[in-house]
């Protein structure tokens, strides 16, 4: 697989000496990389607590969506969000080994070294791939059933989309969760041990909500 250097200053990314990237445009890379990914994490904790409020009822849901709709404030932040997945996609795909070949000394490697880290790479691609599926049905069925209202998403839930949401929770919540514990440990913000603990207990609230949500909007569809 030839040599590969580390870059300075960017621990955990290196570089072939034989691909044309220069090591100032891995680290770019990089860096553009964590950055998408950390505001696709603060958007998701933004929609979680949109959605939250129809754990106190379904007309404070109605309410604050009405709201942000009477702005656009809701139709103004599809395109954004459309294009920092889009691009956070792009960014993570470069690492992608696409042939079986390459997947397959891959899998070998993980399973030989045991190691956290590859394995969390690893979980970070299929989940990767599985949201940009299925947040782009999530996407264009909110989208095109405008105005956002709680018993709408409830006839979602109840209906066809039931099964498209309870692994959705579970996907996204991992790959952030993956995904955040790889860039505190590459940047050096918390050591190993304390990132682990942190994100599992966040983990486990944010499922928690995720799930109480899901059930929420299941009551109130099944009502």
């Amino acid at each position: 697989m030839g040599i590969r250097q580390t870059v300075q200053g960017v621990p955990g990314a290196v570089v072939d000496p034989r691909s044309p990237a220069s090591p100032k445009l891995i680290v770019y890379s990089e860096l553009a990389l964590t950055v998408s990914g950390v505001l696709l994490s603060i958007f998701m904790v933004m929609h979680l607590s949109l959605l939250f409020t129809v754990v106190i009822s379904a007309e404070t849901m109605d309410e604050l969506a009405h709201f942000l709709e009477r702005y656009y404030l809701l139709q103004i932040g599809v395109a954004p969000v459309i294009f920092l997945l889009a691009f956070h996609t792009v960014l993570a795909s470069r690492r992608i080994p696409f042939s079986l070949a390459r997947q397959k000394v891959i899998f070998q490697h993980a399973r030989s070294v045991k190691h956290i880290d590859t394995w969390t790479w690893i979980i970070q691609i299929a989940t990767g791939a599985a949201i940009v599926v299925l947040a782009s049905i999530h996407i264009w069925v909110v989208v095109t059933d405008l105005p956002v209202e709680a018993s709408k998403s409830a006839a979602r839930v109840i209906g066809n989309y039931l099964w498209v949401y309870i692994p959705f929770v579970a996907i996204v919540e991992s790959h952030i969760a993956f995904g955040l514990f790889r860039v505190l440990i590459k940047w050096g913000v918390m050591s190993r041990k304390r990132a682990h603990i942190v994100l599992v207990v966040c983990s486990a609230g944010i499922l928690a909500i995720g799930y109480l949500i899901l059930a929420n909007f299941y009551w109130l569809g099944a009502d």
